[in-house]
């Protein structure tokens, strides 16, 4: 398999990963707060060096208004009535 396989792979699989953690916060079925870490032990840039994933959440204050909303709740209009 090609190395542009496994990246768009990992692209989906990260989109999919946004995805459950919006909805999961939209619906409180997760804390916002959470961490996940792994090392791969060899890198190709650095002879002794490592390569680190890092995904990590937290509340935060500090962070640019959009004009729009980013998230939207959309209602079936059967429901409604």
């Amino acid at each position: 398999m090609s190395d542009n396989f496994r990246v768009e792979r990992i692209k989906k699989l990260l989109q999919e990963l946004e995805y459950e953690v919006k909805r999961g916060l939209m619906e409180c079925e997760i804390e916002e707060e959470m961490s996940y870490q792994f090392i791969f032990p060899r890198s190709r840039r650095l002879s002794n060096g490592v390569v680190q994933c890092v995904f990590f959440m937290q509340p935060t204050r500090d962070y640019p208004v959009y004009e729009q909303p980013y998230l939207k709740i959309v209602v079936d209009k059967e429901e409604e009535g």
